[in-house]
């Protein structure tokens, strides 16, 4: 994770439209525990274009730096890609049925 990235998921998740998914407790909690876990990159990841919402390419920044297995989102602008460098990128949807 990056310090802006983990600000910005911690933004994202607390969006009363998700509250269809979990609980805004939930969501807390998992911040918190993402804060206290996560390995966060020394400094901000180089951004190159590869999306095409370019708001995005942060993020893939932020994965390909930290060599994340992973990318969890709803963005289709990023689901298209399924995949960039090493990491899976996949919906939240799919993430509960394969990975927990």
């Amino acid at each position: 994770m990056s310090a802006r990235y983990l600000k910005e998921v911690a933004e994202v998740v607390a969006r009363p439209h998700l509250r269809r998914y979990f609980t805004l407790e939930l969501a807390q909690q998992s911040i918190l525990r993402l804060q206290r876990t996560a390995w966060v990159l020394d400094e901000e990841p180089h951004v190159i274009a590869v999306c095409r919402d370019s708001k995005d390419d942060y993020v893939l920044a932020v994965a390909k730096a930290s060599n994340a297995d992973l990318l969890i989102t709803g963005d289709e602008d990023l689901l298209v890609l399924k995949r960039y460098a090493k990491a899976e990128i996949v919906t939240p949807a799919a993430f509960v049925r394969g990975f927990l």
